[in-house]
């Protein structure tokens, strides 16, 4: 009996050529059953059963998840440190920032759209729609916009930085003027004269002067808008505490005369006023 090798090899060539796609297919499902198998055996034979290690995954996840910056977090005040040195990026915000306050009772930030429109604001204060005041430095505060944290800082320098307290002592020029205890009585200062806080590292140095409802008020103490009210009768502005418009009322309210003095571009001048 003859055996025709190669008539057995061209059959079995066809053979695997005509089932190559069934053969791929039963051996990768092989290759799949046997580790499948493996991750089952894993799964019954391990020594820790799965839903512990879930259960020990979950508060794993949620010791990360955990805010740091939370009020109730051990490192409170380490966090709040390092968040107060980071300053956030300049609002793009209308607003603008007069002033801040720092004492025992409270600490206040003035801020305001103009001049005309300045309020005291304290921390968690809504200032506009979805703006709340988050914080209050020394040279600017921060805003929470609608979730973001941004900076509102004050938008020119101080004037009072570097004029020593002896040049205000003896100004180069001397201004007298004469006003009527009867007119001046019958004024409300706090009305005729709008009062901009100046601070410098966070502590009130001067007074800017602006007209306010009554203009020829301004004029008569022959201030002009822009001046900087640096002290009255020798009592220095930066002396006043938190109720310095209080302060401001008590000195204009009293008849007896009135020594301003001021900085007038940079200048200092003293304003004599006084009152018959």
């Amino acid at each position: 009996m003859n055996i025709n090798f190669f008539n057995i090899y061209n059959e079995i060539a066809d053979f695997v050529s005509k089932k190559a796609k069934t053969i791929a297919i039963a051996i990768v499902v092989l290759i799949f059953s046997f580790e499948t198998s493996n991750v089952v055996l894993e799964i019954i034979f391990a020594d820790t059963p799965v839903l512990n290690q879930s259960t020990a995954a979950k508060i794993q996840i949620k010791k990360i998840d955990r805010n740091p910056f939370l009020s109730n977090y051990e490192s409170k005040e380490n966090s709040n440190a390092l968040l107060n040195a980071i300053k956030a990026p300049e609002t793009s915000l209308s607003l603008k920032l007069f002033g801040v306050t720092s004492s025992e009772d409270k600490n206040f930030a003035i801020i305001g759209l103009s001049k005309s429109d300045q309020k005291e604001y304290q921390t968690g204060d809504r200032i506009l729609d979805n703006v709340f005041l988050e914080s209050i430095h020394k040279d600017y505060v921060t805003i929470n916009r609608s979730g973001v944290a941004e900076s509102l800082s004050f938008n020119k320098p101080n004037l009072i930085s570097g004029i020593e307290t002896e040049i205000l002592k003896n100004p180069a020029n001397k201004n007298d003027n004469i006003i009527s205890a009867e007119w001046l009585s019958n004024q409300n200062i706090l009305e005729a004269i709008s009062f901009v806080p100046i601070f410098s590292n966070g502590t009130l140095s001067g007074l800017e002067v602006n007209p306010g409802e009554n203009k020829d008020f301004l004029v008569n103490l022959d201030l002009m808008p822009g001046d900087v009210l640096v002290s009255i009768n020798g009592a220095l502005v930066s002396d006043l505490n938190e109720n310095y418009l209080s302060n401001l009322e008590t000195f204009f309210s009293e008849a007896r005369d009135l020594n301003l003095s001021i900085l007038r571009d940079n200048n200092p001048i003293s304003i004599g006023i006084k009152v018959n």
